[in-house]
């Protein structure tokens, strides 16, 4: 009985020791999980492509008149605007974005467990996850606008992406400063 109660708990170290020495670098394993990554990439390169494409397409026509009854700012406009293009644009590949991490995150758990190092895409997962120090503040002005104006921003430009600078060469910003 004592004995058994030994093997039991040995019973899992030794499948760890002898599945991390079957699983070499060069393992099946990391094959299939290094192809998932790189199918990832190629699936999100087409999804920001995609997301190019449909920015480009975009006819967004904005009310200003409605901001400035509003009384937002020019400023507050722009910098709301430029908030909004980048959380469309994330939103349009977020799915895509999102199975890459993970495929890079199993990748990189797995050859954790083997004892070898992150892989080459382990540093890029970061930029990929989170949002720079700027687009968080963008978010926090962005959020702290009443409702009502934030409603008008959500109604008027949408989830879609669009390019910024195509949006504000056919608005007439003058607007605001009457």
């Amino acid at each position: 009985m004592r004995n058994k109660k030994k093997l039991v708990f040995l019973l899992p170290i030794l499948m760890a020791v002898y599945s991390n020495q079957c699983l070499g670098s060069e393992s099946p394993v990391l094959e299939m999980l290094d192809k998932d990554v790189l199918n990832k990439i190629t699936l999100l390169a087409d999804s920001v492509s995609k997301c190019n494409d449909i920015a480009k397409s975009s006819e967004l026509e904005l009310n200003l008149n409605k901001f400035r009854t509003l009384n937002v700012s020019k400023e507050t406009f722009l910098k709301s605007l430029f908030y909004l293009r980048m959380r469309n644009r994330d939103l349009c590949d977020s799915q895509e974005r999102g199975n890459l991490i993970f495929a890079i995150g199993q990748l990189d758990f797995t050859r954790a467990e083997l004892g070898l190092k992150v892989s080459k895409y382990g540093n890029s997962s970061g930029q990929l996850l989170y949002e720079p120090k700027k687009f968080l503040q963008y978010k926090i002005d962005y959020m702290s606008l009443t409702e009502d104006v934030r409603f008008e921003f959500e109604r008027q430009v949408g989830t879609q992406p669009f390019i910024y600078t195509t949006i504000l060469q056919n608005l007439n910003l003058n607007i605001f400063d009457k």
